[in-house]
């Protein structure tokens, strides 16, 4: 198993949907400072991420993320949001995991072939 932790900029943008938007659904705006590798080696890493989670039903939500054209399934509690892909790839079926703490803004990645 592959694991990335990325740590997001001090201010990491929860936003609530506008009026326009379905209620409850969740924009989040990511910030990039660093990545943290499964070695603990760090890295600079820069850039940005757009996601969307979607409630469904009780805790169970889905995640979709810009530019990723698989869906995340997973849950949200009041401290974290995870979700799981599963997808292929020439042939190769592979899941990526995703976990966010709503409250540092902390956020692993978890590849498995």
């Amino acid at each position: 198993m592959n694991r990335v932790k990325i740590f997001i900029s001090a201010i990491f943008a929860l936003t609530y949907a506008s009026a326009h938007d379905e209620e409850g659904v969740i924009r989040l705006i990511c910030e990039i400072d660093y990545s943290v590798d499964q070695h603990g080696s760090r890295s600079e890493t820069f850039g940005e991420d757009l996601y969307t989670v979607t409630p469904i039903k009780g805790v169970e939500v889905t995640i979709s993320k810009y530019g990723f054209g698989a869906l995340f399934s997973g849950t949200m509690t009041e401290e974290k949001i995870r979700g799981t892909a599963v997808f292929e790839i020439d042939g190769k079926k592979y899941r990526r995991t995703i976990e966010i703490n709503r409250y540092t803004g902390e956020f692993d990645w978890f590849y498995l072939k």
